[in-house]
């Protein structure tokens, strides 16, 4: 792993790290809120299809809305990893990583 990839690694750990501190804070005012900044500051087209149907959930306050506000009810540290694990390692990480072994293999990954 190159220097700039592990830094690039680290800052995107930090920033969700943030971002939980944030939401953990009052999750039901400051999830509608980091959506927003997602939003104004993602690149076009960067999981579009996803932060839709989490944008969709926030207004309707629909299930999966209701969902996401029960994971606070557990322990923190439990909602915690959930969260690290689902956001940086699967989403972020994963998708990068996804993406370099589809270009390295001429195949898709799933």
């Amino acid at each position: 792993m190159s220097k700039a990839t592990s830094v690039s690694k680290s800052m995107q750990k930090f920033a969700v790290n943030k971002a939980l501190n944030y939401v953990e804070g009052n999750p039901e005012e400051n999830i509608p809120k980091l959506m927003e900044l997602v939003d104004k500051f993602a690149p076009n087209g960067w999981f579009g299809s996803q932060r839709d149907a989490i944008r969709t959930a926030i207004d309707e306050k629909n299930n999966w809305y209701q969902l996401i506000l029960k994971l606070y009810d557990l322990d923190p540290g439990v909602c915690r990893a959930f969260f690290q694990n689902f956001i940086f390692n699967a989403s972020l990480e994963g998708f990068a990583t996804q993406n370099v072994v589809k270009e390295r293999e001429g195949c898709n990954v799933p």
